[in-house]
């Protein structure tokens, strides 16, 4: 496009020729850097009329399906949060009230983090979060993390223990992971944390944020059964995906707890080793 851009857009992505998107972008992502690893470090941003219009939108389409399809840790951590389906959240209030039920914070990023960096994080109670809010032309529909996913996808589950120590102890093997055992754990966290399917008695709920963050995956996650298959960490590991995609696999775990068991058997096995 003949500028340089602080944050580079493949030239697929809806905002690719937009340039007021794009210089929107780059300031929030210059605004990340002001973070310095405490809570009162994280950028207030000051949202356009664009942006809480894309947040009220989506959100509000998926207030409609939460209690049908999402499972109670992120309904139940919502409210502790008091996030609000029509107003934009900001990640500073967000962080200081669920570092006060886990331990963990949203830190700001620019972007997406390079793999090994991302779970690392994880160990010392950082999540990394965006800022930004998606392109308006595609509200239904993002490439890369957003707030909205962020938000309203990650941070309800991140006010729970069993699931913040499956996070942890992801974060903890990978620090630890060659480039094999990292790719693994990729895995694990993608078909966990973001598209993880749950029971709930008889009923099937998600507690992956990339199906609680799209009112198109939530129901679709839940009803497409020809996908589902039972959660076992062997199979989990050595079975790829594309993000790019829609996701054709989706794991069905019976409970956090057994969830949690499968996964620190797995990073105490690359402990061991290492």
């Amino acid at each position: 496009m003949g500028k340089f851009h602080v944050v580079e857009l493949e030239a697929d992505h809806p905002g690719f020729n937009d340039l007021e998107y794009r210089h929107r972008r780059d300031f929030i992502a210059l605004e990340s850097e002001k973070y310095d690893g405490s809570v009162g470090s994280i950028p207030l941003i000051e949202y356009t009329e664009t942006e809480k219009e894309v947040w009220r939108f989506v959100a509000g389409n998926l207030k409609k399906l939460n209690d049908k399809f999402s499972c109670e840790q992120h309904i139940e951590g919502l409210k502790l949060l008091d996030i609000s389906f029509e107003q934009l959240p900001q990640l500073r209030d967000i962080s200081e009230k669920m570092v006060k039920y886990t331990g963990f914070q949203m830190a700001p990023v620019a972007g997406l983090v390079p793999t090994k960096e991302f779970l690392e994080s994880f160990a010392t109670n950082i999540f990394p979060s965006t800022q930004y809010l998606r392109h308006h032309s595609q509200p239904g529909f993002t490439p890369e993390p957003d707030m909205v996913h962020d938000a309203l996808g990650h941070s309800g589950g991140l006010c729970d223990h069993t699931l913040t120590d499956i996070v942890r102890e992801i974060g903890l093997a990978a620090a630890l992971a060659d480039e094999q055992t990292l790719k693994q754990l990729e895995r694990v966290y993608w078909f966990t944390i973001e598209y993880g399917l749950i029971w709930e008695g008889k009923k099937l709920k998600t507690f992956g944020a990339g199906n609680l963050s799209s009112f198109i995956d939530i129901q679709r996650c839940i009803e497409a059964k020809e996908w589902h298959r039972p959660f076992y960490i062997e199979e989990v590991i050595n079975t790829p995906y594309d993000p790019t995609i829609v996701q054709e696999t989706l794991f069905i775990v019976d409970s956090l707890a057994d969830c949690l068991a499968q996964v620190r058997d797995f990073c105490r096995s690359i402990k061991q080793v290492n």
